[in-house]
């Protein structure tokens, strides 16, 4: 009886401190992509306007009745063009999320000491363990999960903003945006990359909140240069060896290594 309960304390505790960490972050977590896709939303129909007069003047000079031109194929390009919308979408939350998520991991520990509020936290009857899990779990798993979701609504907003366009423009088969496209299959396809996300950018999230529970001042700094000056120092060893011995170093897979997959 005593292991139940104290399993559901630790549950709950765990619940709670996910809580927290959206309480505190949800301004980068959510705000952040809604913001950055409403922008990007309001460029697009500026965009698609400016285009669509100039569409409608070449048009009236030219003559062309585009309901007459209808090429094979065309259907499925329009619906290529609505999946295109949603992989736009869900692929410029994921950006604004992959910055979210690295400032977010450098200040998880390192603002907590700053302002001592790590003092109240250790006063509470919560491990570091947890504390940190939790963390992890946002970085990994629940930020590009909100991310996705944001991304959905972003580019079903683009999806109805092209399926418009065409309309208006007197573009064939326009309904083809929706009736062609396979929204479910792009969402399940991107639903994949998470775990394999989580994965690849757990190395990358241990070290950015190692530095920040390190670095006494500026983890930025830390995180980002002794990965820089390591490869540096190892690519200058090499290059001094490879000149004396004729061996040559992949110099191209260290730094794709480090930087590229790593960061």
């Amino acid at each position: 009886m005593n292991a139940v309960t104290t399993s559901n304390h630790k549950t709950n505790t765990f619940k709670w401190l996910l809580k927290r960490e959206f309480w505190e972050n949800r301004g980068g977590f959510v705000w952040a992509p809604v913001i950055t896709g409403a922008i990007f939303l309001v460029m697009t129909i500026l965009g698609l306007v400016i285009a669509s007069a100039l569409f409608w003047k070449a048009r009236n000079e030219s003559g062309i009745n585009l309901s007459t031109n209808l090429e094979p194929g065309h259907a499925q390009a329009m619906g290529f063009a609505g999946d295109l919308s949603l992989v736009v979408g869900i692929g410029l939350a994921m950006a604004v999320m992959a910055f979210v998520v690295f400032f977010y991991c450098l200040g998880s520990l390192y603002d907590e000491r700053r302002d001592r509020s790590v003092l109240f936290w250790k006063s509470m009857p919560v491990s570091d363990t947890q504390t940190v899990l939790s963390k992890l779990a946002w970085a990994l798993l629940l930020a590009p999960v909100i991310a996705i979701l944001v991304g959905v609504a972003i580019g079903a907003a683009l999806w109805l903003v092209s399926l418009l366009a065409a309309a208006i423009n007197g573009l064939p088969s326009a309904g083809a945006v929706v009736t062609e496209s396979h929204p479910l299959r792009v969402l399940g396809n991107i639903l994949v990359i998470v775990p394999v996300y989580a994965l690849w950018a757990l190395p990358t999230v241990g070290w950015l909140m190692l530095c920040s529970a390190w670095a006494r001042r500026f983890p930025f700094l830390w995180a980002v240069l002794i990965p820089f000056l390591t490869c540096a120092m190892v690519s200058l060893v090499a290059l001094i060896t490879g000149a004396a011995t004729g061996m040559k170093f992949p110099f191209a897979s260290l730094w794709y290594t480090v930087w590229y997959r790593g960061v």
